[in-house]
């Protein structure tokens, strides 16, 4: 009995180690991403201007947008499953609305790749841009709450992605970074304080 309660216990230790890793991933991917974004759009900028892509910065400036869209969607879910009980529906709910708005922004990018040309999929980029931004404030404040991450890296996140996420003007990304790069290094530190 009790080696059965010691399993249970490690497994469920290992579960939410990997849960720690995965944020930690994700996160160290949105710092990476967000910098290259940056450094693809000041060094060589789109010349599609709304049409066809001419170059492979176009290529790349559109593409990178993939794992930026892919990051925050990783990142929602996974902190979704760690913060449990301690979060209400609204998280859930933000959760839910920016994961539908970013694979509908993620699809018009891969579209928007294969075919060689910017797609804008009707007003799809602007309605996804909206409600991923709703829903990770959603999140976040429902997060804050729970306080298994400081408040301050939560609406930091948030405000970072609102300024610096799809629709952000150039450079703006380099908050966004900076956003994930202090809320990684609070999830490292929650993680070591919670494993040990």
């Amino acid at each position: 009995m009790v080696s059965t309660v010691v399993s249970a216990h490690r497994t469920a230790q290992e579960g939410r180690q990997a849960l720690w890793r995965i944020a930690e991933a994700a996160l160290s991917l949105g710092v990476a991403t967000a910098i290259f974004l940056t450094v693809v759009w000041f060094v060589s900028p789109s010349s599609s201007e709304g049409g066809t892509f001419h170059a492979v910065a176009d290529y790349l400036f559109t593409g990178s947008g993939v794992p930026f869209g892919a990051v925050p969607l990783v990142l929602l879910w996974t902190l979704l499953k760690l913060h449990g009980e301690r979060v209400g529906r609204t998280a859930t709910v933000g959760v839910v609305v920016a994961s539908v708005s970013l694979v509908a922004l993620i699809a018009v990018l891969v579209a928007s790749v294969a075919a060689g040309e910017e797609i804008s999929g009707g007003p799809t980029y602007i309605l996804g841009t909206a409600g991923s931004i709703i829903g990770i404030w959603l999140f976040c404040i429902s997060a804050a709450r729970a306080r298994l991450l400081p408040r301050g890296a939560l609406f930091f996140w948030a405000s970072a992605w609102t300024i610096g996420g799809m629709l952000g003007p150039k450079g703006s990304q380099l908050l966004l970074a900076a956003a994930y790069a202090v809320l990684l290094v609070q999830v490292h530190n929650r993680a070591r304080e919670e494993l040990g």
